[in-house]
């Protein structure tokens, strides 16, 4: 007949173990971080929109700037391509006046800048309630 010896660990081995697998978990993740290549991509996105427009309107787009790194940019421009239209209106209808400055921008944050639009006067009336398509580009450094 075998017994069997209840198996019981001390609370002290417990938490010994555990902190031991954190730290290999924590030098895993360090090393596979080191190992991956610089990221590719933007460092900044940016997103905005603007409505209610017809011929002879001031208005501003307020644009949503984040810094997806993980260290402090300083924000210097933010400007504004206006992509294909439909036929009826032509692009110079609208006018986007850049954003030029110094705008800090902490670590995986986010701010708000403002650009003017107009719609000229001398829009065609199609201009008006349209759908402009938006491509926001920008400029920032390290601080």
């Amino acid at each position: 007949m075998r017994h069997r010896v209840p198996f019981r660990l001390s609370a002290q081995v417990v938490a010994l173990t555990a902190i031991a697998v954190m730290t290999l978990g924590q030098v895993a993740q360090a090393r596979h971080e080191a190992a991956k290549p610089p990221r590719r991509g933007r460092a900044l996105v940016l997103s905005g929109k603007v409505g209610h427009l017809f011929p002879g309107r001031h208005t501003v787009i307020v644009v949503r700037v984040r810094n997806r790194e993980p260290f402090p940019m300083r924000l210097k421009w933010v400007g504004v391509r206006i992509g294909k239209l439909r036929t009826g209106c032509p692009k110079t209808a609208l006018v986007v006046k850049p954003f030029k400055g110094k705008r800090r921008i902490g670590a995986h944050r986010f701010i708000r800048v403002r650009l003017k639009v107009i719609m000229r006067a001398s829009a065609p009336n199609g201009c008006q309630g349209m759908r402009f398509p938006l491509r926001f580009r920008g400029k920032a450094v390290r601080v």
